[in-house]
């Protein structure tokens, strides 16, 4: 059911001037899918990945994407954190004065999806994709946590490489629409 899975994605961040899970939910988007682009902001992310607020949605899913801009393939994240990078500014020109996601919250959090599986998928179909333990402690890591305790596991992260050849951002939707469909 389209309407339960949320695709997420970010605008660009720090010196990446494109960021390519923003062009894939423009995509996305055009298709039909029920999207959402965040900026690179705590703020934003706790007023929109939350379980009140994905509920009054009827969301039940969470699929987002992200680039790791030193990564060569796709990467499946098996993990999130409840760390905060506290050297980097956010879009906003924020850094959170707590360490922890949440305080008191569980150290780690793991997908319900099989991410060896999902990796295993998109090889199989000629995507270069490989399994992640470490999401970073940016963004990228701050939403997948929140999206594993809002949703009790049911979320993906799905790291990008940065865009290197004209095919790369149809070769992502592609990925994309297959990982949609697993979900």
């Amino acid at each position: 059911m389209k309407e339960s899975l949320l695709i997420t994605g970010f605008k660009p961040f720090l010196s990446n001037e494109i960021n390519p899970s923003e062009l894939l939910i423009e995509k996305l988007e055009k298709l039909g899918y029920n999207c959402l682009l965040l900026d690179v902001s705590y703020q934003e992310a706790d007023e929109k990945i939350n379980q009140d607020y994905l509920s009054k949605l009827g969301i039940r899913k969470i699929l987002s994407f992200g680039l790791a801009a030193s990564r060569e393939q796709m990467t499946i994240e098996e993990f999130a954190y409840n760390e905060i990078n506290q050297k980097t500014k956010d879009n906003r020109q924020f850094i959170p004065s707590s360490s922890f996601i949440v305080e008191g919250g569980k150290e780690t959090l793991r997908t319900s999806y099989n991410p060896d599986y999902l990796v295993n998928m998109l090889n199989k179909e000629g995507f270069q994709a490989s399994l992640s333990a470490d999401p970073g402690r940016y963004l990228c890591n701050y939403v997948y946590y929140k999206s594993l305790e809002a949703l009790a596991g049911s979320a993906l992260f799905v790291h990008l490489p940065p865009m290197r050849k004209p095919t790369d951002l149809d070769n992502y939707l592609s990925a994309a629409l297959l990982l949609i469909k697993d979900l």
